[in-house]
């Protein structure tokens, strides 16, 4: 079954891909070659913004096996609008499938540019070891792949916290 069939299912088939909702651009952002430093002229926030990226993808796969009550408290330290509302709606679609994830996603972060408030990040992601599972019995429905190409855009808040606000799959391996 193709990405498309399973999106247009309403669930997909690996867990980056349910819970931040795959598109196929990438996320809106500034042009790619500015790149001025946002915490302080002396301070390079791209340690902070790998961090809070890794996080929240660390945060993301492991929600979905957690009380749905908490989602939104734990996403948004992580995540906001419009990713925090599509990772909280496919979250709901998997729970409405007795779905849930297993395993945890590897990020390597090849590149970050940073405009302003907004950096945006590309990673050569290994989803090998995740994917959906049944909720009630555990068993393996579905694998990811070791080599997808993600780019997230990431916002950097009044709180002074670097956030993930759109991922989208360019598609194609890295």
């Amino acid at each position: 079954m193709t990405s498309r069939a399973v999106q247009s299912l309403g669930a997909v088939a690996l867990i980056p891909l349910v819970l931040t909702s795959c598109t196929d651009r990438a996320p809106d952002a500034p042009p790619a070659t500015a790149s001025p430093a946002t915490t302080s002229a002396s301070a390079d926030p791209r340690g902070e913004i790998t961090q809070a990226y890794v996080d929240f993808w660390a945060v993301g796969n492991a929600v979905a096996r957690e009380d749905p009550g908490t989602w939104r408290t734990k996403l948004e330290s992580v995540a906001v609008d419009p990713q925090l509302s599509r990772m909280l709606d496919n979250l709901g679609a998997l729970q409405s499938r007795s779905l849930t994830v297993y395993g945890a996603t590897r990020e390597h972060v090849t590149n970050i540019d940073i405009a302003g408030d907004i950096a945006t990040v590309q990673d050569c992601q290994d989803a090998s070891g995740t994917g959906q599972a049944d909720a009630k019995t555990g068993a393996h429905k579905t694998v990811g792949v070791p080599r997808s190409p993600v780019t997230a855009r990431m916002q950097h808040d009044t709180d002074g916290k670097w956030r993930v606000a759109e991922v989208s799959y360019p598609g194609g391996t890295c």
